[in-house]
C-alpha cells in the first residue's frame, strides 16, 4: 500500500515536469488533424438544413404580407368602394346628359 502511495506521489510530480513545448505541439497536432466524412457530411447537412429554414421563414413572411396586404385591399374597396361607383354613375349620368343636351340642340338646328 506503502507503494503505491510512493508511485501515485512520483506520477503527480512528472504531471508537472511535461515539456511545456510538447504539449503545445501535442495541441496543434490535435487541431491540424483532418475532419472525418462523417465530420464533413454533418457540416453539409446543416448548411442545408440552415439555407432550407432561412427559405421557410422568408417564405411564411412573405405569405403574411400578402395576406395582410389582401386585408387591406378589402376594407379599402368596402370603404371605398361605393365612392368609386357613385363618381362613376355621377360621370356617366352628366354624360348622358350632355349628349342630350347635344342631340336637342342638334335637333333644333335641323328643323329650325
Amino acid at each position: 500500500m506503502a507503494r503505491d502511495k510512493d508511485q501515485m506521489d512520483r506520477d503527480d510530480e512528472n504531471m508537472f515536469l511535461d515539456d511545456p513545448e510538447e504539449l503545445m505541439a501535442q495541441a496543434l497536432a490535435e487541431e491540424e488533424e483532418e475532419p472525418t466524412v462523417d465530420e464533413i457530411e454533418l457540416d453539409a447537412v446543416k448548411a442545408e438544413r440552415d439555407e432550407l429554414k432561412d427559405r421557410l421563414l422568408r417564405a411564411l413572411a412573405e405569405s403574411e404580407n400578402i395576406r395582410k396586404r389582401a386585408e387591406r385591399d378589402r376594407r379599402d374597396a368596402e370603404l371605398y368602394g361605393g365612392v368609386k361607383l357613385a363618381r362613376l354613375r355621377m360621370f356617366s349620368d352628366s354624360a348622358r346628359a350632355r349628349s342630350r343636351r347635344s342631340f336637342s340642340s342638334s335637333r333644333s338646328a335641323l328643323t329650325a
